[in-house]
């Protein structure tokens, strides 16, 4: 007996059971694994199984192996990570007791699993769920069979709906969308899916586009409401003595092609300096100039907030002087 054989039997007649405690299912997946595995060298290295030792498992050939169980067998990705994996239990516990195909083994324990891809179970709108109830004919005994047994006849009614093929989680997934666009509370929709975690109901739940639009209407209604009317002229706040607006007591901001002048009460505009900030503003060497004079007020008008307390003020000019640095250096590139 090989020493690949005699790490075999030792893995799975005592190792497993007794000191990794696998479960039956486990063991009798792993015991698979390497059955077929040994098939499979066997026939591609024309050798026989009793021949086959540590130096048959090279990453090649073990690497082999898995692209034949996906390619030939049809095995999916997560099927051929568990083969994998059971391949690398083996070696790992063999690797302390045979240093001398160290090399061999670690190889192929670094052989990494293969990528998956989770599918996205999709829902159905409002629209096909009515479509698909509305489907079966009342009238006739095949249509009130197709209405009480609906999850026997899925298929079919969502074929007469021109839905096409619909699976029962996909409505489960259609139930939990309903609740959320609905405005049920995540702690419900959990309760209602009997799920443990909140990751798990959020996967299971989306928002239509017209959830977030209302939504986003909402939000504007409510900021608004907050802001109250906007005056009917155009109010202006009186400047210093000396007439310069660097100098007034306000919120100021240094546009590309003015300023703004705000009463602190009001606050920061949300709307200042926000196309210099926007990742999709360009610019070139035709601007320099006007973005060099608004770097130099943006760093006036960063002192003079600093020197009134407003620390957050300061803050957003020094944030627009860090931006203009980028913007003048993309434009001395051009």
């Amino acid at each position: 007996m090989n020493t690949l054989a005699t790490s075999l039997q030792t893995y799975f007649t005592t190792f497993a059971h007794t000191q990794r405690d696998l479960s039956a299912n486990t063991i009798a997946s792993y015991r698979d694994t390497w059955r077929m595995l040994l098939k499979h060298l066997t026939v591609t290295l024309g050798v026989p199984t009793d021949a086959l030792d540590f130096d048959a498992l090279t990453t090649t050939n073990v690497t082999g192996f898995l692209d034949h169980l996906e390619h030939a067998r049809g095995n999916s990705t997560k099927t051929r990570n568990v083969r994998l994996t059971a391949i690398r239990a083996v070696l790992g516990r063999a690797l302390p007791d045979h240093p001398e195909h160290a090399a061999t083994i670690t190889q192929v324990l670094a052989i990494p699993p293969k990528r998956t891809t989770r599918p996205v179970i999709e829902f159905l709108t409002p629209t096909e769920v009515n479509a698909l109830l509305a489907a079966p004919d009342h009238q006739t005994w095949t249509g009130r069979r197709d209405q009480q047994a609906l999850r026997l006849e899925l298929d079919r009614a969502s074929d007469r709906a021109g839905i096409g093929h619909v699976t029962p989680h996909q409505l489960r997934h259609t139930f939990a969308t309903a609740m959320v666009n609905a405005g049920v509370s995540l702690q419900s929709l959990m309760a209602l899916l009997g799920h443990v975690s909140a990751e798990m109901s959020l996967r299971y739940g989306r928002l239509f586009d017209t959830t977030i639009r209302a939504e986003y209407e909402r939000a504007l209604d409510l900021a608004k409401a907050r802001l109250g009317p906007l005056p009917a002229g155009r109010a202006r706040i009186p400047l210093t003595d000396g007439g310069d607006w660097h100098d007034a007591p306000a919120i100021k901001t240094r546009l590309a092609g003015g300023y703004c002048l705000r009463a602190p009460a009001q606050g920061v505009c949300p709307y200042a300096n926000i196309c210099e900030h926007c990742p999709s503003f360009r610019t070139d060497r035709a601007s320099l100039s006007v973005l060099g004079a608004q770097r130099a007020d943006a760093t006036a008008l960063a002192a003079d907030a600093q020197a009134r307390g407003w620390t957050l003020e300061a803050e957003r000019h020094r944030r627009l002087v860090t931006r203009l640095d980028v913007l003048l250096a993309e434009a001395e590139g051009r």
